[in-house]
């Protein structure tokens, strides 16, 4: 939801977080708001982001909803909400991974939470052929028995290839709409994930 204007004046709002004409700090927005219109209530999903315009639109957002400018309670509890959804807003569009999750979410799922864009930290089959399976599991035992640092820089760089490939795939298929590529697309990547850090690992041992 996004209020369109002043929760107390009615003047139409140029900015989502406060009021230009009063100042009034607005309601925080409900869990499916985009985080693309956090910043820029005008502005529609998009893989690519000016990363210095967002960082600029970011503290200029904080600044807005600071606590020093809460006048009573009330706009103290909107400004702490303020607070955490613009950070958490923040953080996720300057990261690609999380920014194009996001993007899938709101344009495939009408803003709401999938076992698809949440798979990062647990093994899912769901959208991938048996074929595909078995290679990344087969590449995994691979992984988990090598102990050649050398071969193992050398998956590292395999792995970062096709992450980097396959995030490109996402971003075509997320600009085209295409929501059944795109959740294929996101489970293959979060397999790829998964191996890259599990390759950075060993690595470190």
């Amino acid at each position: 939801r996004f209020y369109s204007r002043c929760a107390r004046c009615s003047v139409e709002l140029l900015d989502i977080v406060s009021c230009a004409s009063c100042g009034t700090l607005q309601p925080p927005p409900d869990l499916n708001m985009s985080y693309f219109k956090l910043f820029s209530p005008k502005q529609e999903p998009h893989c690519t982001v000016d990363l210095q315009l967002l960082k600029s639109r970011y503290h200029a957002a904080m600044l807005l909803c600071h606590p020093d400018r809460a006048i009573n309670g009330c706009d103290k509890v909107s400004s702490e909400a303020w607070s955490g959804w613009l950070t958490r807003a923040y953080s996720c569009l300057r990261d690609p991974w999380c920014r194009a999750k996001h993007i899938y979410r709101l344009v495939c799922l009408c803003g709401k939470e999938s076992a698809v864009e949440d798979n990062d930290n647990r093994d899912s089959q769901l959208g991938l052929s048996p074929l595909e399976l078995s290679q990344i599991l087969d590449l995994r035992e691979e992984i988990e028995s090598l102990e050649d640092k050398d071969v193992l820089q050398l998956r590292l760089r395999e792995s970062q290839r096709t992450i980097d490939d396959e995030m490109k795939a996402l971003a075509g298929a997320l600009e085209r709409r295409d929501c059944t590529s795109s959740a294929h697309l996101i489970n293959r990547l979060t397999y790829w994930r998964n191996m890259k850090e599990a390759i950075e690992a060993k690595l470190q041992k």
